[in-house]
């Protein structure tokens, strides 16, 4: 897709594309020096990124809760209250790592807390990948450690 194209589609600035570009949003294919094709799945992406915000209105930044169970929901919402974090949603993990993926990668999640790190998969390797994508996205890890929040 070519740069005007691109920038339409998503009804940004050039330095905005530059930008998306430079954050492995966007990948390019150059056709001669300093001229460059845009992928357009990752344009596509971008764009259905950019709806599926405005649908659910998730233009704001937000921390999420995540746990095993509604106690221990409970037991990190209090631990969050008693130091000023606020914590607006609370989800109780049930196995299903792709719906938690589709979370970090679609909304703007800025502290994901959890109270187990075995919700980000069963091998150490799965758990290194994915708060590596949650630490690419901005997006900060803390688990619950003896009654304290510490961070990833």
């Amino acid at each position: 897709m070519k740069p005007l194209e691109a920038m339409n589609t998503l009804g940004i600035a050039r330095t905005t594309l530059a930008a998306y570009v430079r954050f492995g949003k966007i990948r390019i294919k150059k056709i001669k020096d300093n001229r460059y094709d845009y992928h357009d799945e990752d344009i596509q992406v971008l764009k259905e990124m950019q709806e599926y915000s405005k649908r659910k209105d998730e233009t704001y930044f937000t921390n999420i809760i995540v746990a095993h169970s509604q106690e221990k929901c409970d037991k990190i919402k209090k631990i969050c209250d008693d130091s000023e974090l606020i914590a607006s949603e609370q989800f109780i993990f049930e196995d299903n790592l792709k719906e938690l993926l589709e979370q970090v990668m679609l909304r703007n999640i800025m502290v994901l807390i959890v109270d187990d790190l075995s919700i980000f998969g069963k091998s150490k390797k799965e758990r290194s990948l994915i708060i590596e994508i949650c630490k690419m996205r901005q997006c900060k890890v803390l688990l619950l450690e003896r009654g304290e929040l510490v961070n990833v």
